[in-house]
């Protein structure tokens, strides 16, 4: 029922004219998909997360592929900080399309070892997201360096792209905001 009504809500919203953020996707059909995906970023993270047993979540995104089909791509730590295992997951119906390993670029090593010690998850940050803007509709989580520390960083779409971000030791939100084009 709340995909329902978030999805009507952004349907009416963009059918009166008003548009989303652009900054929330890279093209219109990843937002388009967004509106319309049955699963939501947090369950496919945790089909991820079966699928790779003891995986920590590091990015969760949206990305079209080759053929111009938009997915979830979860990357997960375990075991070894050089190496991600990237889930594929579809929209739709939640089911695992690929799984691949690639390797961590250096600059991204402290943040795969921050997730990988984390006491908070990145689904428990989402949760925190959605809490300080209820109703809104998650685009993206990743770990990102911020002020000398790894935070949690997620994306929601709520009037506008807003951003998260949330300590991943105390699960305390660190700031809570529009976000401005980069």
């Amino acid at each position: 029922m709340r995909y329902l009504s978030i999805t009507g809500t952004l349907l009416v919203m963009l059918s009166l004219g008003a548009s989303l953020d652009p900054t929330l996707a890279k093209s219109k059909r990843e937002t388009a998909a967004l509106l319309q995906a049955k699963v939501t970023l947090s369950a496919a993270i945790s089909v991820a997360q079966k699928e790779i047993p003891g995986g920590k979540p590091v990015d969760a995104d949206l990305v079209a592929t080759k053929g111009g089909k938009v997915i979830y791509s979860i990357e997960l730590a375990k075991d070894d900080a050089h190496n991600l295992h990237k889930v594929s997951v579809d929209m739709q119906t939640g089911s695992v399309i690929e799984v691949t390993r690639k390797n961590v670029a250096a600059k991204d090593l402290e943040r795969v070892k921050a997730v990988e010690q984390a006491k908070v998850t990145m689904i428990e940050a989402i949760a925190l997201a959605e809490k300080r803007f209820p109703g809104g509709i998650i685009a993206a989580a990743e770990a990102k360096p911020r002020r000398g520390q790894v935070v949690y960083v997620v994306d929601i779409e709520q009037n506008g792209l807003r951003v998260v971000h949330v300590d991943p030791d105390s699960g305390r939100v660190l700031s809570a905001a529009r976000k401005l084009d980069d």
